[in-house]
């Protein structure tokens, strides 16, 4: 999980690791939830559930995940990127 101090050494060495970029420039962060995805999300009403790992993120760090987390439910997706166009 990303600790807000070190959030830029965290997504270099992750994203590194997982996706084979070398350094990432990211200019834009906030606050984020770090392991959004299905499981932690309930309905009606919507409760964003576990936050302990919770930190400094890239802008669109967690929908990001929250989509790649979709992906094996393409309708699901679909709809994620229906209702966030601008994600």
């Amino acid at each position: 999980m990303p600790p807000t101090d070190g959030a830029p050494q965290w997504t270099d060495r992750n994203f590194r690791r997982s996706l084979g970029i070398a350094h990432l420039q990211i200019h834009d962060w906030t606050t984020g939830h770090a392991d959004l995805h299905w499981a932690n999300v309930t309905h009606a009403p919507l409760v964003v559930l576990d936050w302990e790992g919770w930190g400094l993120l890239p802008v669109g760090y967690d929908l990001g995940f929250l989509h790649a987390c979709a992906l094996t439910a393409p309708a699901t997706a679909a709809r994620l990127r229906q209702e966030l166009p601008r994600f």
